[in-house]
């Protein structure tokens, strides 16, 4: 058996890339995959394959397996001839027996599986080590079906000189190694053919590949060992670690090569190369790499599509996925190429990262195509983004290269340089090309999604439809087809053309004006711009400013011309301002414009009033600039209302109102000391509480007062009693709508009397009261905000008197009356400070009559020994003219507004009920509950009376 093993045909022919052994020139070493100095990468796969024309004549013993007794190697009885293969003796398994190598250590020359149409099955397990001098050779004949499992922490397979599975036609073959296996060559490669396949797995599980030197190579000819995968399948998963030389997804003319890394930790250190379609030697065929879930993966010299008829594709996706390419500090700079002479596709998506220490390459030599894809595939749904670095740029070469962005990102940023000549294609998502493409002489097609142009690229950009071309970098031309958009800038900005512009029917350039400067959005072309009749200039405004009547905006120029004309959306940027565009010979301007009057969108008198003030101010101004940006008449309207400074006119309402509180107190004091001799002083506190409601044109308001009066009266001829009164009071106004509040501090002094002939009850008095009134007004419109204020007096005299004839019925009487009173009221002038909205308001006088007929009654009831008087009063008051307070104001630069404040209630109902009680001989206390009620006004109080006689 062993002689008829002998005589198999083999041709070892170099199965390891050993070192100074003669190889063949390697074809691309002047194209940047290789040295001058290289030999083949792979040594050329035909060194490594097997070929039965040639014998071994120098091979050794062979030892052959049969399983007889079970499936342990180092027992005697399991092979043919009785003894364990050693060191010199070439180990054959060719029977469906698996062989099992658990837990020892064993050194054979070399170990072939399956060198027929048998099977073989060898495990190596428990950290038993198979040492093999020189070669492993598995299914390399016909109808061939091999399987070599190491598993295990420990396990190992070392071959001296390499490995080859596969080879034969209709074999299979398979490598599995997983759970810490090694599977390790010395001073040669590992060779995978013919449908064979190999799968590591597992932390601790590796594959090492020509390890009789440590680091990567210095030359071609220094190479320990080649990893070539033909028309096989590699799988490295689970955190295990493949180190080699070289890795070659070549592919061959019977089928194609894959390998797959996948899962977190998971390392490929390929040293010098990474070829995936082709080996750099021949022609091969097609191979593809997927690197995936976080696996990583690097080498010196990374290439897609090496020959002309070699095709590579390589898939890196997922976060934390890393396939590298750095200098290997022996003239290798860390270069990537997609498609060299034959064809490359690399896909970067979903949070992988491609890392070019050098230059990435796209389609370099005459021939060959290339295409980049940061996303997915160009007619496939888009995908997230993956990131690519690339130190030199990226270079397009001689051949048909694409650089495809189809991706979901919002914000992708591409900051690589880009040279040469091929196409862009921006096909979903947002991009921004940040870096300088100048060199870039090819094509930019943006067919979809958006692409931001921050740096500088050379071409011209075709947008087509539903696409949009961003930025405020550089383009070398730009084709906005039907349906595309143009919007220049990050708001605002300059996107410069250094060639011509065009836009043909139904395109949009949509340019943003920055509110409250002349800066805006800017297309700056070298060349020609034309315009085609259906396209569309979409204007619209930014930032919180307001747009300032006069302010000319430049959205393009082109040096070389302008032809054609805009269909201008979005000129009417507010209620009252609209843009008005400007063309000359090279230039588009857009200008601001008030196209309609602040007065004919008032409807109220007070609106009126303020608008037409408005109307009288400088563009410039930031109060009319404010009004002029509002959206909508309703709005502005709003505006009107708030500026208009009513509330200096409902401050005139409330005072001439609050004269009642002397009145209603010395004509109680006066009827209270009827008929007696003594004089007396008193002292009375009240509070108030009201709202007064507006007409439409005034708002109204409420108003909380209080304060005191004291006075002192005596008996005068007899008959009467005459005395003075002092008061001090406090008010508070506040004003619907936030349209304004008020503080008024009122001081006074005044002289009253009266008497009771025959039941003929008088009274009179005259008093004067001076006003310190602070107001508060804030604005907030359209960017303007104001907090205005301002102090200033007035002063308020009064007359009246009261006639009343006293029934008296037992106990109670009562005593219809009738009052009259005059009030003058005279308001200082005032300044606001606090913004350009601030009013100056001019003095004024205004006057109001009051009548009040009513019916008093009084009576008093005992409590506990104790007498308690009570009176009531029911009344009406009457104005006896209508009452609109109002006032002259004007802002700086504008002419006066006269305004209406709130009116004042021309009739209402007034009631009183209150007691009283001797808390001495000479001293009494009385409370009393006031109210007044009408159309418009609601009020309602309380005094508190004390009263001494001496």
């Amino acid at each position: 058996m062993r002689e008829a093993v002998r005589s198999k045909q083999f041709i070892f022919a170099r199965l390891r890339a050993c070192r100074n052994r003669s190889m063949i020139a390697h074809q691309f070493a002047n194209k940047g995959i290789a040295s001058a100095k290289s030999r083949t990468s792979i040594g050329a796969l035909a060194i490594l394959i097997l070929s039965s024309s040639t014998a071994l004549s120098a091979a050794p013993p062979v030892g052959e397996w049969s399983g007889a007794a079970g499936t342990d190697w180092t027992d005697s009885n399991n092979w043919v001839d009785g003894e364990i293969p050693g060191p010199t003796d070439t180990a054959t398994i060719n029977s469906s027996n698996p062989a099992v190598l658990s837990g020892q250590a064993v050194t054979i020359h070399d170990l072939v599986m399956s060198n027929g149409p048998t099977t073989a099955n060898l495990t190596v397990s428990e950290g038993g080590v198979l040492t093999i001098n020189r070669y492993l050779m598995a299914s390399t004949e016909e109808d061939g079906n091999s399987s070599l499992t190491i598993t295990g922490q420990g396990s190992r397979v070392v071959a001296g000189l390499g490995l080859q599975v596969g080879n034969g036609d209709n074999s299979t073959s398979a490598i599995t190694i997983n759970q810490g296996g090694t599977l390790e060559t010395v001073g040669g490669g590992l060779y995978l053919v013919k449908g064979a396949t190999l799968d590591v797995s597992g932390t601790g599980s590796k594959l090492l590949v020509g390890t009789a030197h440590s680091g990567v190579p210095a030359t071609w000819s220094d190479a320990d060992g080649w990893f070539s995968i033909s028309d096989a399948t590699v799988t490295v998963s689970g955190g295990a670690t493949v180190e080699t030389d070289g890795v070659h997804v070549q592919g061959s003319a019977s089928g194609d090569a894959a390998m797959t890394l996948s899962g977190s930790n998971t390392r490929m250190s390929a040293g010098m190369v990474i070829y995936v379609g082709g080996n750099g030697s021949a022609p091969t065929g097609a191979g593809s790499l997927t690197i995936e879930d976080g696996a990583q993966a690097s080498a010196a010299r990374i290439f897609l599509g090496i020959a002309s008829t070699d095709s590579g594709r390589l898939l890196l996706t997922g976060a934390g996925s890393t396939l590298s390419s750095i200098p290997d500090g022996h003239g290798a700079l860390g270069n990537f190429g997609v498609g060299f002479e034959g064809s490359g596709v690399a896909v970067i998506q979903n949070g992988a990262k491609l890392s070019v220490a050098n230059e990435l390459r796209i389609a370099q030599e005459a021939g060959s195509t290339g295409t980049l894809v940061i996303g997915a595939e160009e007619g496939h749904a888009a995908a997230d983004v993956g990131t690519i670095e690339a130190g030199a740029g990226v270079v397009f070469g001689a051949g048909t290269g694409e650089l495809i962005f189809n991706h979901t990102s919002s914000n992708y940023v591409f900051a690589s340089n880009i040279t040469g000549n091929g196409t862009i294609k921006a096909v979903a998502g947002t991009t921004n090309l940040t870096g300088d493409s100048s060199g870039f002489t090819g094509a930019i097609s943006v067919t979809g999604g958006i692409l931001n142009v921050a740096g500088a690229i050379g071409a011209v950009s075709t947008v087509e439809s539903g696409a949009k071309l961003t930025g405020s970098g550089t383009v070398g031309g730009v084709v906005a087809l039907t349906g595309s958009t143009v919007a220049p800038g990050n708001s605002p900005g300059t996107l410069t053309v250094t060639g011509n512009y065009s836009q043909a029917a139904g395109s949009s350039y949509a340019a943003e004006l920055v509110r409250g400067s002349s800066v805006s959005d800017f297309i700056n072309v070298s060349g020609t711009a034309t315009i085609a009749s259906g396209a569309t200039l979409d204007v619209s405004g930014y930032g919180n400013g307001s747009y300032v009547v006069g302010t000319r905006y430049t959205v393009l120029s082109a040096a070389g011309g302008l032809t054609g004309t805009y269909t201008i959306n979005g000129t009417d940027i507010s209620a009252f301002y609209s843009i008005d565009p400007t063309y000359d010979a090279n230039n588009l301007y857009l200008d601001v414009i008030q196209s309609r009057a602040f007065a004919s969108a008032a409807l109220t008198p007070n609106q009126i009033a303020t608008a037409t003030a408005l109307d009288t101010l400088s563009s410039t101004n930031s109060v009319s600039s404010a009004v002029g940006t509002s959206a909508t008449d309703e709005i502005a309207r709003s505006a009107f209302d708030r500026l208009s400074g009513e509330i200096y006119a409902s401050a005139k309402t409330a005072l001439l109102d609050d004269s009642r509180f002397v009145r209603d107190t010395t004509t109680r004091q006066v009827r209270a000391s009827a008929g007696a001799q003594e004089p007396s002083i008193w002292m009375q506190g009240y509070g108030s509480w009201g709202n007064f409601d507006g007409n439409g044109n005034a708002g109204g308001f409420d108003r909380n007062a209080g304060g005191f009066f004291v006075g002192a009266d005596g008996d005068v001829f007899d008959t009467m009693r005459l005395g003075v009164v002092a008061g001090y009071g406090h008010s508070s106004l506040s004003l619907d709508g936030g349209r304004g509040s008020m503080g008024i501090d009122t001081y006074s002094l005044g002289l009253y009397g009266g008497g009771e002939w025959n039941k003929l009850n008088v009274s009179f008095g005259v008093n004067q009261a001076w006003h310190q009134l602070s107001a508060d007004r804030s604005i907030n419109i359209a960017g303007l905000s104001n907090t205005l204020s301002a102090d200033y007096d007035a002063r308020t005299t009064q007359v009246y008197g009261d006639l009343g004839y006293r029934i008296d019925l037992g106990s109670v009487s009562f005593e219809p009356f009738a009052g009259i009173a005059y009030v003058n009221q005279h308001t200082d002038r005032f300044a606001e400070t606090g913004g350009d909205a601030a009013l100056s308001g001019s003095a004024g006088n205004t006057d109001a009559t009051f009548t009040t007929i009513g019916l008093r009654s009084g009576g008093s009831f005992d409590l506990d020994g104790n007498t308690i008087k009570a009176n009531g009063m029911i009344g009406w008051r009457h104005a006896i003219d209508e009452v609109v307070p109002t006032t002259t104001n004007s802002f700086a630069g504008s002419s006066a507004l006269t305004v209406s404040g709130t009116p004042l209630a021309r009739d209402v109902a007034v009631i009183e009920a209150g007691i009283s009680a001797d808390i001495a001989p000479n001293a009494s206390l009385g409370l009393t509950y006031t109210g007044q009620f009408g159309s418009g006004v609601s009020d309602q109080g309380v005094k508190a009376n004390f009263n001494l006689r001496f």
